[in-house]
This record gives structure tokens, sequence and C-alpha cells, in this order.
């Protein structure tokens, strides 16, 4: 989807306009875009790298860090030395560690306040992590105009509560809710994404 509709000489612009919340310390989803990008979408690991380097990822509980192909010092994608532990400890707190920064805060809701669609996948709603998304101007609507969200593995009988709760982050469209994994999601819903995209 990032690539549709690019020139060949645009394709290191391809995630300019997508910001990642991601709540997770892993680097899966660079690795999957660096490698996916090559291999699906044809495109040099030079170019690969520069399309992932523009993408823009939040993560309110830190990161392991770089990955090796994207700077010199940077970690293997499942390196497991001794001296790999010592680099990231510092770099990751725990799910009950408040993400205290205020920066991350701001962050977030500035991606938000730009945001004109937002899709949740595999977020487990957690309170902790959902008042992250609240406005920092609470009432004022954000510019967002589709949201959709997973929800697979969470019972009917929640999604109503979810979807008022979502309503409250300031958006301007009735969230969509749909029980199913992240992959099927953007597969089965591509045509509003890209419809709500332009």
């Amino acid at each position: 989807m990032a690539l549709s509709g690019l020139e060949q000489r645009a394709v290191s612009r391809a995630f300019e306009n997508i910001t990642i919340i991601n709540f997770n310390y892993d680097r899966t989803i660079e690795t999957y875009l660096y490698s996916a990008l090559q291999r699906r979408g044809g495109i040099s690991s030079e170019e690969a790298k520069q399309c992932v380097t523009g993408l823009k990822v939040i993560r309110p509980y830190g990161s392991i860090g770089k990955l090796d192909w994207q700077e010199q010092a940077g970690i293997p994608y499942g390196g497991h030395e001794n001296s790999v532990a010592a680099q990231v400890e510092k770099n990751i707190r725990t799910f009950t560690e408040q993400a205290q920064e205020e920066t991350v805060s701001a962050s977030i809701n500035q991606a938000l306040g730009n945001a004109e669609i937002a899709i949740f996948l595999g977020f487990g709603f957690h309170q902790q992590n959902m008042k992250l998304f609240e406005p920092s101007t609470p009432g004022r609507n954000r510019r967002i105009h589709a949201l959709m969200a997973t929800a697979k593995g969470i019972d009917d009988k929640n999604h109503e509560a979810i979807t008022i709760h979502l309503s409250r982050l300031g958006i301007i469209a009735s969230p969509i809710l749909v029980a199913c994994k992240a992959e099927e999601l953007l597969i089965q819903l591509r045509p509003t994404i890209t419809m709500a995209a332009v």
C-alpha cells in the first residue's frame, strides 16, 4: 500500500506520512518492512533502508536499539550475545513502569493530531496505554476520519466499551473493530484504508 502510486524515484518517501506507535521493544516492524520492500516491492537494500529510515516510530516503553543494517553499531535482529543484553537493558521499560517521559506523550499527541487515519493492530486496549492516546486538549476533535482496530481474541461483549473509549480520542469517525489478525485487517480493509488516505 505504501508503494502504490509512487514513482520509482520517490520510493524513499513511501513512509513520510506514516507514524507507528509501537508498544513493543523489538524491531519486528522495521525488519519485516526492510525485507518485504526488497522481496515484494522489488527495490534494492539501500532503497529499502531509506524507506524504513523515513518511518517515524514512537516507542512508549523504549526500544532494543537500531538494527545492524540501520547503523554500524546497531544490534542484529535476533542477536543474543551477552553484550547485547547489557547494551539494550538501559533502553527499555516494562509494562508496569509508567511511560513518564512527557516527550513521548507529546509525540503521540502530535502524531494523532496530524493523522487522518488511525489503525490499531494487535493492540490490547490496556487502560495505561489508552491514556497515552487521550488528547492533550479534551473536547478538541482531531482530523482522524477513519479508525480501524483488530479485536481478535477480545470477546464481542467488550466491543461496545472499546468503541466508546476510542470515540473519546477526539476522532470524527465511528471506529471499526474487526475480530481478525493484523494482516487480515490490512487485506480486508485495504480499499477503505487507501480511499481514506487520499
